[in-house]
């Protein structure tokens, strides 16, 4: 579901994107969004810096963190794709804390959709999950396998993208 957020971010003229992903080593969710975000930039004739790539705890303080550090940097990006919205959080307080205009100097794009999604000013562009379809798939997964089923190991499930305040063609 990163792919999709890649592609809005790339339709709006960015091509230099920062990226702030959960730890790799131990989340194959977060292994598989950071490759699925580089596959799609590479589609589109664009490939993240690896100095615009970084891991961090799903903190708010260590996204913060993070941010700044990619933030910071000479030549920072003009979007920066997240995880999960609460790192976006953690961007959108770093860009605060830099002078940094959101959308207007940084498209921020989060992932999952989180309740204070809406509360954050401006409101966070992310992706919507269909949660409840998550956990009746995997519900019907287990009683499959406990059942000596044969079972796919992989299904997909659609996802939405949820244009809010945060993303803009970069300025």
């Amino acid at each position: 579901t990163i792919g999709p957020s890649v592609d809005h971010l790339a339709d709006l003229g960015h091509r230099d994107l920062g990226m702030i992903i959960g730890d790799i080593a131990v989340n194959d969710r977060a292994a598989s969004r950071l490759c699925v975000a580089r596959a799609t930039a590479a589609r589109r004739g664009m490939a993240f810096r690896e100095d615009h790539i970084a891991v961090s705890a799903y903190s708010l303080a260590e996204a913060r963190r993070v941010a700044r550090g990619i933030l910071e940097q000479p030549g920072r990006p003009t979007a920066m794709v997240c995880g999960n919205d609460l790192l976006a959080m953690g961007v959108l307080l770093a860009a605060q804390d830099l002078g940094i205009g959101v959308p207007e100097q940084l498209s921020v794009f989060g992932h999952g959709d989180f309740d204070f999604a809406t509360e954050l000013t401006p409101a966070l562009t992310t992706v919507r999950l269909p949660e409840y379809e998550i956990g009746a798939a995997a519900a019907a997964y287990l009683v499959s396998r406990i059942k000596g089923e044969a079972t796919e190991d992989h299904i997909c499930l659609p996802s939405h993208l949820v244009i809010r305040g945060t993303t803009a063609p970069p300025g």
